[in-house]
């Protein structure tokens, strides 16, 4: 089980080396994304947006 982890984990790490340039690009493409909505208030909204569609929760512990 321990073998099949380890293995998988190689895998996803393989894969990211990879693609390094297509993660690096669309990272800094989310951080333009988000400095836009903050810019322009849209943050705002989309986090009270979802504050009203997740108040209600409450945690098991």
């Amino acid at each position: 089980m321990i073998a099949f982890g380890a293995q998988r984990s190689t895998n996803a790490v393989a894969f990211l080396r990879e693609h390094r340039l297509a993660v690096m690009r669309t990272g800094g493409a989310m951080l333009v994304l988000i400095g836009l909505a903050l810019i322009t208030g849209l943050w705002g909204v989309w986090t009270q947006t979802l504050q009203s569609l997740i108040g209600g929760f409450v945690t098991v512990v």
